[in-house]
């Protein structure tokens, strides 16, 4: 293939050839339905496969004890993919689930595009990646019931002095800062960042933040569409992180789940708050108490049992409580309390294929 080009009136040379060659390259991974992991099963029609995405709007993410990095929310579009095997269209609804982590997998390297914080003027570009070669669980066809276990490692990366740029965009097909400024991309996450510039990111696993991470925080997630329960306080994340203080509220406070709002500016959701300040979120341990996530199990439909697929729904949503380390760099675990406890709420679409 040639290309002649022609520079504008005026410059030398104005013309210049160069030659191109064009290979075709397979595909690292198989697909199946309309793309995706291949995921094998014994006989067509069995429940093959699960793809679940964070929804645009209902997350909620709470880090460290003293609520500066409460309520916030996670990158919507993060997925997570899964391969289903004991399960079928008539007698066991209850799969069990395994996908695939890293390059040359569906669920890639890292869980959904680089997660944006910001607080009290600290920027924190977090980039989650997936610390095992698998990720596991079972799902229950009928209910919409999940249990999976997602170990991550959290690079964390200090953002100095880009406030307005917290974790590099993707705008119009390119990044916007980081290693790959200027370099193609695609949005597949987006989030809302208050005080930091523009709101709105798009984000992209294709734009990583320049530089090393501060820290790569080890981050253990037993998600369920159950009711997720930390160990009872005080500080239950003592021996695990080294925890010391249980929140920010004055000494006569107690936590309580009574705030100003269910939303909350930062747009994740409001849980409890200190007695004293409605707007001083908190974690109610201080007292011997637990920290609790409610999830919700959304059954698929057409309902099973049924041979009918896709077999899809909405309103399923997951939650985790767990322990966060600090992070070494004083700023960050200064503002956002750490070492601390966790929670997260990750309200998913489902889609369950079948083997064709």
């Amino acid at each position: 293939m040639k290309v002649l080009a022609k520079a504008p009136r005026g410059t030398r040379p104005r013309t210049d050839k160069d030659a191109f060659q064009l290979i075709c390259l397979p595909r690292t991974v198989a697909c199946c339905d309309g793309g995706g992991t291949q995921c094998t099963r014994e006989a067509p029609g069995l429940p093959a496969r699960i793809v679940l995405q964070v929804w645009n709007t209902g997350s909620d993410l709470d880090l460290g004890f003293n609520g500066a990095d409460h309520n916030f929310t996670v990158t919507a579009q993060s997925k997570l993919e899964y391969c289903l095997t004991g399960c079928d269209a008539t007698s066991n609804p209850v799969c069990t689930a395994s996908g695939a982590t890293g390059e040359g997998t569906d669920n890639g390297p890292t869980f959904g595009a680089p997660l944006p914080l910001f607080a009290s003027g600290v920027a924190v570009c977090v980039v989650n990646r997936f610390r095992d070669p698998d990720i596991t669980g079972t799902f229950d066809l009928r209910s919409g019931d999940l249990q999976s276990t997602v170990n991550l490692l959290a690079d964390t990366y200090v953002r100095l002095g880009k406030n307005d740029l917290v974790c590099p965009r993707c705008d119009i097909g390119r990044c916007v800062g980081g290693k790959r400024d200027g370099q193609p991309c695609t949005v597949n996450g987006t989030a809302t960042v208050l005080g930091s510039g523009p709101p709105e990111y798009n984000l992209s696993t294709d734009c990583l933040p320049e530089g090393e991470p501060a820290s790569s925080l080890p981050i253990d997630l037993p998600l369920t569409t159950g009711i997720a329960t930390s160990p009872p306080g005080p500080v239950p994340c003592a021996s695990a992180v080294g925890q010391r203080f249980d929140d920010s509220c004055a000494s006569d406070a107690t936590c309580i789940p009574t705030c100003s709002s269910e939303i909350a500016p930062k747009g994740g959701i409001n849980q409890t708050c200190c007695s004293t300040d409605p707007n001083l979120p908190c974690f109610p341990t201080k007292s011997g108490g637990s920290i609790v996530r409610t999830g919700t199990p959304a059954p698929p439909t057409p309902a099973w049992p049924g041979p009918t697929w896709p077999k899809t729904s909405e309103g399923s949503r997951l939650v985790a409580t767990f322990c966060v380390p600090r992070t070494g760099d004083s700023a960050v675990d200064g503002t956002y309390g750490l070492p601390g406890p966790g929670a997260i709420i990750l309200p998913v679409t489902q889609s369950v294929s079948a083997q064709p």
